[in-house]
């Protein structure tokens, strides 16, 4: 990741721990499992002036499309502006001030698991923090071609993405990093 003057100045620590991902010759990932609950398996969200929840513990096929249908088209970063083109991402998105969910990444354990699998050596004692800003929804069809996430502050240095227990069949998510390449392929399950 490149970094600009004004980010060396303002963050040295994320420039630091940015330069650390830098040198890191295996993937810079990790992936888990977390178990969910009555207390964390709701998300809420509003379509319109209507709002619904969906218990994932318990998800219906109706209700997922209805969630799906109150997304926007998800757009993708190029150069600065976000761009819809379904030939390059055919999914869903819904921004934050449209859901909520109790689902704690905190709570979770799976910031202290990322901390843990990912930020060592001289930058082990460096706080994280995930800032939750969007839901994509991949229904039947969807997709999303080989892309860098395109960073949306000046202390981002990576993606966090959560993946909700949904029956489905096929998708994967690949992860590529100087030449070498992982596959995360959820099996059709429901935890």
């Amino acid at each position: 990741m490149s970094t600009t003057t004004t980010t060396t100045q303002l963050w040295p620590q994320l420039d630091a721990l940015k330069n650390a991902f830098d040198g890191i010759q295996e993937l810079p990932y990790c992936s888990g499992t977390v178990a969910l609950d009555p207390t964390t398996a709701k998300l809420f969200y509003q379509a319109g002036d209507k709002v619904d929840v969906i218990d994932f513990l318990n998800a219906k096929d109706t209700e997922l499309a209805a969630l799906a249908s109150a997304c926007q088209p998800a757009s993708f970063g190029l150069n600065r502006e976000d761009v819809i083109d379904n030939s390059y991402r055919n999914a869903g998105k819904m921004d934050i001030e449209n859901f909520a969910t109790q689902f704690s990444l905190d709570k979770s354990g799976v910031i202290d698991l990322v901390h843990s699998s990912l930020i060592q050596g001289h930058n082990s004692d460096k706080n994280l923090k995930a800032e939750l800003y969007k839901l994509n929804v991949y229904g039947p069809g969807s997709f999303f071609k080989a892309h860098v996430d395109t960073p949306r502050s000046d202390s981002m240095f990576g993606s966090l993405v959560i993946v909700l227990p949904t029956a489905h069949e096929g998708g994967s998510l690949i992860f590529r990093h100087k030449g070498q390449e992982s596959a995360f392929i959820r099996k059709n399950l429901i935890c």
